[in-house]
């Protein structure tokens, strides 16, 4: 189980901060979550918007968060 999450996140970082003059790829989440206590447990789902932001969704941790172009994470849905 703890592969797949690791993969997810991987994912999740070359779909939110690719650098096309650094080549260098920035985690931007983990089982952390936002940094402000809110964690990400089995990450599910990914989808994007128009203007470039990334929302995830945490099935065991019962959230979901958005994360920005600029890497700010924000916490959007809070179930438990």
């Amino acid at each position: 189980m703890r592969r797949k999450t690791t993969l997810f996140v991987s994912l999740l970082v070359l779909v939110v901060a690719p650098s096309a003059t650094a080549q260098r790829i920035t985690q931007i989440i983990d089982s952390t979550g936002d940094g402000a206590g809110n964690p990400l447990s089995n990450p599910q789902d990914l989808t994007s918007d128009a203007v470039g932001n990334v929302y995830v969704v945490g099935t065991f941790s019962n959230n979901a968060f958005k994360i920005t172009p600029g890497g700010a994470i924000t916490e959007i849905i809070d179930w438990s």
